[in-house]
C-alpha cells in the first residue's frame, strides 16, 4: 500500500552505534570492604567499611555485585570489560562533633607505593569516619570509554577496625625498637653486615615511615618524585628497584616468607592492591598489628649513604629518624 499524507516534511532518525551513551554501566558501583568483597549482602546501603583495610568500587558487571545474574548480561550485551575500567575515589573528613561534614574531594595523590586510580583504594587514604565514594567509567572492548557513574557514599566504620588505638580518638607517640647487629663473618647469607631492625605497633590508618634523614613535607616525600630517592637513600621510602645500597627494607618480595596464608581477604593480591602495594605491606603482620622492617649495610654505606658518622670512640654511629604519617 502506498500512504497518502498532506505532510511536506518528514524526520529520519539515524541510530549511531557504538556511542558513548552506550558504554554505560547499567547500575551504580558500590564501595565495599576489601574484607567482604566475597560477601555480596554486605552492600553500601547497610554496611560501613571497617577502618584499617583497603576499600574496593565494585561495578555493575563485577561477578561480585549484588545484582550480578541481573546486570551481567547487559555487560556482556553492551560489550563492556571491566577489566579496563576507569576509577576515581573522592574522600571528605570525618563528621565534627556538631554532624556537619566536609565536602568530597577527589583523591589526586599517588605515593611510592599506592595508587589512587585503582579499583581499590588504600586504607592510608582514610581514617574511622571518613565518607568514600567512586567513580566509575566503563569502556568497551574496543577501548572506548563511555559515561562514568558514582556510588552512594558510605562512612568508614568508627567501631570496626583492623588494629584499633589503645584508646580510641587518640595517636600518640607509640612505642617502638630500634636494634643494630653485627651478623659477624659466619652468617651464610649477610656475612660482615650492619643489620637494622625496627618494630613498631600499626594503628588503623597510620604509615610508618623511617629514614635516617631529617622528614619533612610528607608531599614531596611520600610522592614518587625523584627527590625522595635522592634524601632517604637508607629508608623504607624506597622500593627494592630504586636503591643504591646492597639491601632494603623493601625488597621483591610480595608476601613474607613466614605468613602461611592470608590473614584477612585478598590480603596478597597484585592484581586488586598492586605489587608495589604488597611489597610495602609485607613488613605488617596484621594479626598481631606489628610492623618489623630489617635491612642489611656495610659499615662504609652507613657512612657515605646513611650519613652515618665516627665518633672519637672509633664506633659508627647512625641516627634513623622515625615518624607517622
Amino acid at each position: 500500500m502506498v500512504a497518502e499524507t498532506q505532510v511536506t516534511k518528514a524526520i529520519v532518525y539515524i541510530e549511531e552505534s557504538n556511542s558513548m551513551a552506550d558504554v554505560t554501566f547499567p547500575s551504580s558501583p558500590h564501595v565495599m570492604s576489601l574484607f567482604h568483597y566475597d560477601d555480596v549482602a554486605r552492600t553500601a546501603d547497610n554496611f560501613h567499611p571497617p577502618a584499617g583495610y583497603p576499600v574496593i568500587c565494585v561495578t555493575a558487571c563485577d561477578t561480585k555485585y549484588p545484582d550480578y545474574d541481573k546486570t551481567g548480561p547487559i555487560c556482556v550485551s553492551e560489550h563492556i570489560n571491566n577489566t579496563l575500567t576507569r576509577y576515581r575515589w573522592l574522600i571528605s573528613a570525618p563528621a565534627g562533633p556538631d554532624g556537619v561534614t566536609s565536602p568530597m574531594r577527589e583523591v589526586d595523590f599517588d605515593t611510592f607505593f599506592t595508587s589512587s586510580k585503582m579499583i581499590t583504594l588504600d586504607s592510608v587514604y582514610f581514617q574511622a569516619g571518613s565518607r568514600v565514594r567512586c567513580a566509575a567509567r566503563a569502556v568497551n572492548s574496543n577501548g572506548e570509554e563511555g559515561l562514568e557513574l558514582s556510588s552512594p557514599v558510605v562512612t568508614i566504620s568508627q567501631e570496626e577496625g583492623m588494629c584499633q588505638p589503645r584508646k580510641m580518638g587518640t595517636v600518640g607517640a607509640e612505642p617502638f625498637s630500634a636494634k643494630l647487629r653485627y651478623t659477624g663473618a659466619d652468617d651464610p647469607k649477610h656475612p660482615n653486615l650492619i643489620k637494622v631492625t625496627i618494630t613498631m605497633p600499626h594503628i588503623d590508618g597510620m604509615l610508618p615511615v623511617i629514614s635516617t634523614r631529617p622528614l619533612m613535607n610528607f608531599d614531596l616525600t611520600l610522592s614518587p618524585d625523584g627527590t625522595r630517592v635522592g634524601n632517604h637513600r637508607c629508608s623504607n621510602l624506597l622500593d627494592f628497584n630504586e636503591v643504591t645500597t646492597g639491601h632494603s627494607f623493601i625488597t621483591s618480595l610480595t608476601r613474607s616468607p613466614e605468613s602461611m596464608g592470608e590473614s584477612a581477604p585478598y590480603q596478597f593480591s597484585s592484581s586488586l592492591r598492586g605489587n608495589s602495594t604488597l611489597r610495602f605491606y609485607r613488613n605488617l603482620n596484621l594479626e598481631a598489628c606489628l610492623w618489623e622492617f630489617s635491612s642489611y649495610y656495610h659499615m662504609s654505606e652507613l657512612l657515605t649513604d646513611c650519613g652515618g658518622t665516627i665518633g672519637t670512640d672509633g664506633q659508627v654511629c647512625v641516627t634513623f629518624v622515625r615518624n607517622c604519617f
